[in-house]
C-alpha cells in the first residue's frame, strides 16, 4: 500500500489516504481502516503508533509519512541492517518491541529545522538527501562511491569528455 496521508478523527476513527498497489497512475483513496480503529478504540494511542511503525517497518505500507521517516531514522542512526533486523524480529519478540519503542522516539524528529542555516566546509547547504549534501549549484558525495560502480555511458562508449582547440 502507498500510503498519503494517515489522520485520527474527533470520533477515534483511523483514515488514511492510500492506493491499493503501486502500478501507475496511483489511484489513491481516502477510507477508514477498521482494524486500526478497534487498536485505537480498546487499546491507545501509543499502541497504535507502534502498529503502524510495523506495518512501514515490514514494507506493508510505504509512503513519505512520519512513520517511514522514524523508521529511516532508527536504521540509520543505530546502523542496523533492515533484513537483520527483519530475521532478528521474527524470532525475537522481545527485540522487535525494543525496536519499535526505539522508532516511535523519532516520530516527532526533524534533523534540520527549516529556517536554520548549514554550513559544510564554509559554504551554505541548500540540501541534504541520503548520501548527499546539495550546494547552490554542484553535489559533493558523503559517501565514496562503490568500486562496482559503472563508468558514464560516454566513457563507455569512448567519447572524449575534454574537447582539445
Amino acid at each position: 500500500m502507498v500510503v498519503k496521508r494517515i489522520t485520527i478523527t474527533s470520533d477515534l476513527r483511523v483514515m488514511v489516504r492510500m492506493a491499493a498497489n503501486n502500478i501507475r497512475p496511483l489511484d489513491f483513496r481516502y477510507g477508514e481502516i477498521e482494524s486500526l480503529t478497534e487498536t485505537l478504540r480498546t487499546k491507545n494511542r501509543p499502541t497504535l503508533e507502534l502498529e503502524l511503525l510495523s506495518l512501514f517497518f515490514r514494507g506493508l505500507w510505504q509512503g513519505r509519512t512520519r512513520y517511514d521517516r522514524a523508521v529511516g531514522y532508527t536504521l540509520l542512526t543505530d546502523g542496523i541492517d533492515k533484513y537483520e533486523a527483519w530475521e532478528r524480529c521474527r524470532e525475537d519478540k522481545a527485540y522487535e518491541r525494543s525496536l519499535l519503542l526505539r522508532m516511535r522516539g523519532f516520530l516527532h524528529y526533524r534533523p534540520v529545522p527549516c529556517r536554520c542555516h548549514l554550513e559544510h566546509r564554509g559554504r551554505p547547504v541548500r540540501r541534504i538527501s541520503a548520501g548527499r549534501i546539495s550546494f547552490s549549484r554542484q553535489h559533493r558525495r558523503i559517501f565514496p562511491r562503490s568500486s562496482t560502480h559503472r563508468p558514464h555511458w560516454s566513457q563507455r562508449a569512448g567519447i572524449p569528455t575534454t574537447f582539445k582547440s
